[in-house]
């Protein structure tokens, strides 16, 4: 039932991105939709690999040992401001780099929206200390609130004819920001000075155990972004900025399960969370499907409707993108088995491979075949990576290699939990 809470908050967040990249797109036209990703992709990059591992860590802490709660949240606390300050720093130096075709103005606004990345890890830092106590309903209104908010002011933005690539992403931030400061008052960290330095070590040697996974994680889902702004032209940006929000409409279901999953599993005996972790996996893998093939066939009907003729030549991107998903989503659900195990190193080597697979791949056919190029080598490089997840089951936890195949007792599951949560609900 946590799974399905957090699904109903993705759909309504999905249907939220969704009416704002619309509105920008319309707006702000190919060009404009490039500047305001641009203006974002400090924000996106540099909190997720500077964090070292901080979030995973705190939630895996909180679970092994739940006495130490005060203790571990204000050390999380003080190391993701101190986090977010080296973020600022490395943004501000990075990002004249990656944003040589655009204009002197939209670097320096870029830099200027780096001051939120302190807030930007402590908004993931808040959020894992509510999933780990088990209050995913105020940890899914801290997503979907700010969303909502700034659906409210994008669109007053562009009634008002000041919608323009700053104001949006301007927009973004301040909710963001919003949306930490109300996370501050719901976990009342309390800072602890005793303890501080053994806290944090045991922090960190978890966390930076997962570090490279941060990393690595953070730069497969930005690399083919910082690669179509460094080689291709902003319009190009533009499209593939649009062709991944379309592609995305698939991406309802492994985020939503994870944040239920990992929790869970990492509470659990091995025997049993790799019996869960596989189950959920199928389950993910059945929910996928259809919903990647719906979209594959609505795409050239919906985008152009939706984003204008102008992002048409979008929709072979976004539908090579969307097989993305069937991959990248079945493969974090089941990974997660490494991370409950206390093997955060394991999905180090995943990351590894596939970035080793991806950034090759984006070099060589980005030039030839443009954004179908980008979308293909993401295919190819999320494909490799999830088999060699499948094929570390066996040789790190001793355990049979995934099947993604619904069984019988995968329909006597679901029906005997939704039978339980009805009948209590009765009572």
């Amino acid at each position: 039932m946590a799974v399905a809470q957090a699904l109903l908050v993705k759909i309504l967040m999905l249907a939220m991105n969704v009416a704002t990249g619309i509105l920008s797109a319309r707006v702000l036209g190919p060009t404009g939709r490039a500047e305001q990703t641009t203006l974002m992709v400090g924000l996106a990059i540099f909190p997720a690999v500077l964090s070292f591992g901080l979030p995973v860590a705190l939630q895996f802490r909180l679970r092994k040992s739940p006495e130490t709660e005060d203790r571990v949240v204000s050390t999380a606390t003080l190391l993701g401001l101190g986090f977010g300050m080296v973020c600022i720093a490395v943004g501000y130096v990075a990002l004249p780099r990656v944003t040589t075709q655009y204009s002197p103005a939209i670097l320096h606004v870029a830099q200027l929206f780096m001051l939120g990345a302190p807030f930007a890890v402590l908004f993931n830092v808040f959020n894992g200390v509510l999933e780990a106590r088990g209050r995913f309903t105020e940890a899914n209104f801290s997503q979907y609130g700010q969303l909502i908010l700034s659906v409210i002011i994008l669109f007053s933005l562009a009634l008002a004819h000041s919608l323009t690539p700053i104001s949006s992403a301007g927009t973004y931030l301040g909710t963001a920001v919003l949306a930490t400061c109300w996370l501050w008052t719901v976990v009342r960290p309390k800072f602890i000075v005793g303890g501080f330095v053994e806290t944090a070590r045991s922090l960190m040697s978890y966390g930076l155990r997962t570090y490279v996974t941060d990393i690595l994680g953070a730069l497969q889902v930005q690399i083919d972004t910082i690669l179509v702004i460094s080689l291709l032209n902003p319009t190009s940006m533009g499209l593939y900025a649009v062709a991944l929000s379309a592609a995305r409409v698939s991406d309802l279901f492994s985020g939503s399960i994870v944040s239920v999953l990992f929790p869970k599993a990492a509470a659990l005996p091995r025997s049993e969370m790799i019996e869960l972790t596989h189950r959920v996996g199928r389950l993910t893998f059945a929910l996928i499907v259809p919903a990647i093939t719906l979209n594959i066939l609505a795409m050239p009907y919906l985008l152009p409707a939706f984003y204008g003729k102008a992002f048409s030549g979008a929709i072979p991107v976004a539908q090579v993108l969307t097989l993305t998903f069937i991959l990248n989503g079945t493969g974090y659900v089941i990974s997660q088995a490494f991370l409950a195990a206390g093997k955060p190193g394991v999905i180090a080597v995943i990351q590894t491979s596939g970035l080793v697979f991806v950034v090759p791949l984006l070099i060589w056919l980005i030039p030839r075949f443009g954004l179908l190029g980008a979308a293909w080598a993401l295919v190819l490089a999320t494909f490799l990576r999830g088999a060699i997840t499948m094929v570390c089951f066996p040789i790190v936890l001793k355990a049979p290699i995934p099947s993604l195949l619904l069984t019988v007792n995968d329909f006597r599951f679901v029906k005997e939990s939704l039978t339980r949560r009805l009948s209590a609900h009765s009572t």
